[in-house]
């Protein structure tokens, strides 16, 4: 061919990075290197640095493996939230970041939630209800932020003669009228028949309003302001006893009219030994007192003795005290009727005609002390404390009460529950009208049998002394471990009793919130009652079968079979309630004029173990009017036994049953119509087995009692140990039970995170017990439709739920080629992506078993050909097959690219990342250099919307992507390499003359890009110069360099700049080569 000195070829560098080929196979303008570089509509230039988020505090737990940014606007609040292991990966902790998105700030020291031994890399997701999910396969969490909705807001005044429902205007910030909560009080005064009142104040002195007494402190007996139930102090009984209280023998104390109470709030330390808490005698035969009674959990007990030691009258609660808490203490006698309430409910009965001696006991009334037992002093074991301790000469109850909310005295007390879908740690009130007065506050929660003080209690509404004073928080000690779900006002929630004492009468609240701690998913009734399956009344030795008088809500007076007869039911008859799932509650409705009206009529419920009946504890009796249970219709609730210890039973003893006649019609039990004739009745009364329930009553019936109806409040279901949540059509969707079957979806109830009961609630299993490993919801179109669709992975198949109700959706397995082998690198990537000219879908991107794939909603496709020798075990650059489950990823929702982290060689953290442009399809590598590798990416916004990228390192700091002029201190090299080019053709050897460099200027690095040039495919290059590119005074420098390299037939050029002070480093625009033909190459 013709000898030219300078033959000018530019070199095109607007291909793509391409490490699967050769670099002699590579298309023109394609990249034989390509790294911290990538694409723009012209050509390549650098990518920005990167900055600590949290540059003060490294996390002391460093190892950041999940992170999520969850926002929610009413109110408002953004909290960073990331899973952070220890260094040996064996435990993990949830911590929270408040820093305004993007500034700096480091994370709150207080781990939010502190998981559970075993659990796993987790998952956060976007829930309903303005929250945010979270499973590690451990434990399934959730958490509403730092104020989460209140559920329910009542004012009222504990006889029922007002209830105002404040939760619509308690769940709105409106102000207007009808939307605040004008908070109504209930007057209380001392009244004539308190005989005794201690409230010890800073004293001993008896408030009493007619005679008051003088109260003699012994031994060293002081009233302590550090433990106190009411007021300003309580009475400490210190370790080792010889401390007590002494009263003169009076009138006041003479108990045998029948009709007298003593009550009193105590704080135990132990309950492991028997305490006097009070004691009056005339002789050692002759006394009354009330015992604290050790034992693993502590009782109350209460003794008569009257000349003989052999007590006439024993009452004895159960034992069920425990330490540290402060519980309502109340023993009466009405008549013959002898009664002790704990917490308001009623824990010991006994009718007996005994009482204590006419004229009274002559010794003195002890308080925290039996003289003739010293080794029983109140607190010799441990501190105790006693406060407001009453004696009154009437009856002060019969039945359940709310115990007292303020100290006795003359004053208002304002009442409140608050109702929430999960157990928590604070209420916040916004505070319209404040109140004025001196005041106080406490709160309790319900622990399943009774009120239960709150612990550590912090008052954040008031000032100077007067609660409701600011809007602020009511804080305390966590119930997350300790509340129990209750009903009130026909609504199963967490509820929380709030009493203000002496408010002023227009103090107003506009506003509350709750304060939820991320705590285990719990399940809630969602209102819908369930059928009753079975109905049977057990008399003398015979089942009878009434299913068919209790299964309908309406009644008929003149027509028997619409109810069932209960009259005079024996202590020895019980009724028997079957059901398809465990109880919580049954609702039994009674004909109005056909109650139970026997006094101190007590209900017991018990459930089959799978050997014997046992008790379900403490009933909380809704049934029940001044004494009688069964006097009304109302829901009988109770604490749900332990989960797995109740079982199925069917009582075959029984033999076949005769069905009753039934009208024939339709019924619709759990939502499914049927129709029963009178061939099928056996059938229904047959099903079984059941989960049955057995109740009995304390006392036989009255003569006319008619049941019409019984139905179930279902017991909260237990829920699992789940891989990943996920929201879709504003359900939770929780998957892979990990403690059951693995193909296993739970979904929630529609815009709740806490119902998975009844019929908006269902299972979904996946193809076989194959582990699901991740998902995600997809928005596709189809011509003018629009579909949102879920898209799950196993490790070797593709799934999609269609549909738009639990009634419609469908699984599909769209792909058994490809699944997902690393969770984290699922990435849903919401952009307009060409799948053929001019139709744009958005994808789903993840790492498969050797593949990287994308979904458009139609096939799954590989997306990697370009990088594909990554998977190829013989390549020198491939993936560490033992980390491959562990690669992560995230899109950059700006740049509209995924990243994806991976191990390779033998390395056992994540060193490499490579990034796919999805509007150009190409790939390009980023190196952050030693100890800034990647392990995680996160997609954050700003109050204004714009999104950042935020990722995370193996020291214990996120950082800011796309931001600064280093990688965290490491320098930023940036270069590219062109393929192996034969200038002159394959057949000719040349020489370069001339390369020129074009590239935008720079103004303030003074670092110059070096060009190296590779001959013949060498291993090694050889330098050509630096390429300097400061220029002030242009927009583009262009240089050239003279040289005089070769002769080659191939030729690879590359082009590394390194910078720490730019924010874009590199920027070239062309390169050119300028070469002189040398001669053919014949070998």
């Amino acid at each position: 061919m013709a000898d030219k000195e300078r033959n000018p070829v530019p070199i095109p560098i607007t291909g793509r990075w391409r490490t699967s080929v050769d670099g002699t196979q590579l298309s023109e303008g394609d990249f034989q290197v390509l790294s911290n570089m990538r694409y723009t509509n012209a050509g390549i230039r650098s990518v920005s640095g990167m900055t600590k988020i949290n540059p003060s505090t490294a996390l002391t737990y460093p190892l950041i493996r999940a992170a999520y940014h969850f926002v929610k606007d009413e109110p408002l609040e953004s909290h960073l939230l990331v899973q952070s292991w220890n260094t040996g990966e064996t435990a993990s902790k949830i911590y929270r970041n408040d820093t305004t998105i993007p500034s700096q700030g480091d994370f709150n020291a207080t781990a939010l939630y502190t998981e559970s031994s075993g659990a796993g890399i987790g998952t956060f997701s976007n829930a309903p209800d303005g929250c945010v999910a979270y499973c590690n396969g451990k434990e399934s969490l959730i958490w509403g932020g730092n104020e989460y909705r209140c559920g329910a807001f009542y004012n009222f005044n504990p006889d029922n003669s007002f209830i105002y429902n404040y939760t619509e205007a308690a769940s709105n910030t409106l102000q207007t009228t009808g939307n605040t909560a004008l908070l109504k009080r209930v007057s209380a005064t001392l009244d004539s028949n308190t005989m005794l009142l201690l409230p010890f104040d800073g004293n001993f002195t008896d408030l009493s309003p007619t005679t008051p007494h003088t109260v003699t402190g012994n031994g060293s007996i002081a009233t302590d302001t550090g433990t106190k139930k009411f007021g300003t102090a309580s009475c400490k009984f210190a370790t080792g006893g010889g401390q007590y209280l002494t009263i003169p023998a009076d009138a006041d104390f003479i108990l045998a009219d029948g009709t007298w109470s003593i009550d009193f709030w105590a704080y135990f330390t132990d309950v492991g030994s028997t305490q006097a808490i009070y004691y009056q005698e005339t002789d050692l035969d002759t006394y009354v007192a009330i015992f604290l009674v050790g034992g693993t959990s502590g009782s109350i007990r209460f003794e008569i003795v009257n000349d003989n030691p052999v007590p006439l009258v024993v009452l004895n609660t159960p034992g069920e005290l425990v330490i540290n808490q402060w519980y309502h203490i109340e023993i009466v006698e009405n008549g013959n009727d002898y009664y002790i309430f704990v917490n308001g409910v009623q824990r010991a009965y006994l009718s007996d005609t005994d009482r204590t001696i006419a004229g009274g006991y002559t010794g003195s009334v002890y308080i925290g002390r039996d003289p003739q037992v010293t080794g029983y002093d109140l607190g010799i074991t441990s501190n105790a404390w006693l406060d407001e301790f009453r004696v009154s000469n009437n009856t002060r109850h019969t039945a359940n009460f709310l115990p007292p909310q303020g100290a006795y005295g003359n004053n208002t007390i304002t009442y409140a529950y608050i109702g929430s879908t999960r157990p928590i740690a604070g209420i916040k009130f916004y505070v319209k009208t404040a109140n004025t007065t001196a005041s106080s506050v406490t709160a309790s929660y319900w622990s399943g049998a009774s009120w239960i003080t709150v612990g550590s209690i912090v008052d954040g509404t008031a000032a100077s002394g007067k609660t409701l004073a600011q809007t602020g928080s009511l804080t305390f000690t966590s119930t997350v471990s300790t509340a129990k779900p209750k009903i009130l006002y026909n609504i199963a929630a967490y509820w929380y009793l709030v009493a203000w004492t002496s408010i002023d009468q227009n103090t107003e609240i506009y506003y509350v919130t709750l304060d939820t701690p991320m705590q285990p998913i719990v399940d809630i009734w969602d209102g819908i009652k369930k059928q009753v399956y079975a109905f049977y009344k057990y008399v003398g030795t015979t089942y009878t079968d009434h299913i068919f008088n209790v299964i309908d809500d309406s009644y008929i007076d003149a027509d028997p079979t619409t109810y069932v007869e209960l009259d005079s039911l024996a202590t020895s008859s019980h009724v028997l309630a079957g059901f398809t799932e465990p109880m919580m509650g049954i609702q039994l409705l009674l004909v109005p004029g056909h109650v139970n009206t026997v006094i101190n009529t007590l209900i017991t419920v018990s459930y089959w173990n799978g050997a014997s009946w046992v008790s379900v504890g403490t009933v909380d009796d809704g049934t029940k009017g001044t004494s009688q249970s069964l006097n009304k219709s109302g829901i009988d609730s109770w604490n749900t036994p332990t989960y797995g210890s109740e079982q199925k039973w069917y009582d075959l003893s029984r033999g076949p049953q005769t069905p009753q006649t039934l009208q024939t019609g339709i019924y619709k039990p759990e939502g499914r119509y049927f129709e029963v004739s009178p061939s099928k009745v056996s059938d229904f009364n047959q099903i079984a087995p059941l989960y049955f329930y057995k109740i009995n009553f304390s006392q036989a019936l009255s003569g006319d009692v008619q049941l019409y109806h019984v139905s179930g409040i279902p017991a909260p279901k237990q829920i699992s140990n789940y891989k990943f949540p996920l929201n879709f059509h504003n359900r939770l969707w929780l998957c892979s039970d990990q403690s059951g079957q693995r193909n296993k979806i739970t979904p929630s109830s529609m815009n709740t995170v806490s119902i998975f009961n009844g019929l908006d609630t269902a299972n979904f299993f996946l193809g076989d017990n194959a582990d699901i490993i991740v998902g995600g919801s997809l928005y596709t179109r189809y011509g003018s439709s629009l579909y949102e669709n879920l898209i799950l992975c196993k490790e070797g198949e593709t799934w999609l739920i269609d549909g738009t109700s639990l009634n419609t959706y469908a699984l599909y397995k769209i792909s058994d080629q490809y699944g997902c082998v690393a969770k984290d690198t699922f990435q849903i990537c919401s952009i307009g992506f060409e799948i053929a000219q001019g139709i744009n879908k958005h994808v789903a991107i993840w790492q498969a078993a050797g593949a990287i794939v994308i979904f458009d909603g139609s096939s799954v496709m590989p997306i990697h050909l370009d990088i594909e020798n990554v998977f190829d075990p013989t390549s020198s650059l491939t993936i560490n097959t033992a980390m491959i489950h562990k690669s992560s990823s995230f899109y950059d929702e700006v740049k509209r690219e995924y990243h994806w982290l991976w191990a390779s060689g033998s390395n056992i953290t994540l060193n490499k990342e490579y990034a796919f442009d999805l509007l150009r399809r190409k790939w390009f590598d980023i190196d952050r250099g030693s100890g800034k590798y990647l392990q995680l990416g996160v997609s954050v916004t700003d109050s204004n919307a714009y999104k950042y990228v935020y990722g995370a390192i193996d020291a214990g700091y996120l950082e800011r992507l796309e931001y600064g002029t280093t990688f965290d201190g490491n320098n930023i090299v940036s270069q590219f390499r062109t393929p192996d080019i034969p200038l002159g053709g394959w057949n000719n050897e040349v020489i370069l003359r001339n390369i020129r460099l074009i590239a935008k200027s720079k103004g303030t690095t003074t670092n110059s890009v070096v060009m190296t040039h590779y001959g013949d495919m060498a291993v090694s290059g050889t330098s050509i110069g630096n390429y300097s590119v400061t220029d002030t005074t242009r927009r583009v420098v262009n240089n050239t360099k003279s040289i005089n390299t070769g002769p080659h037939t191939f030729h690879s050029f590359a082009c590394s700049m390194t910078t720490s002070n730019e924010n874009i480093g590199f920027e070239p625009i062309g390169l050119e080569v300028f070469w002189k033909h040398i001669r053919e190459k014949i070998l």
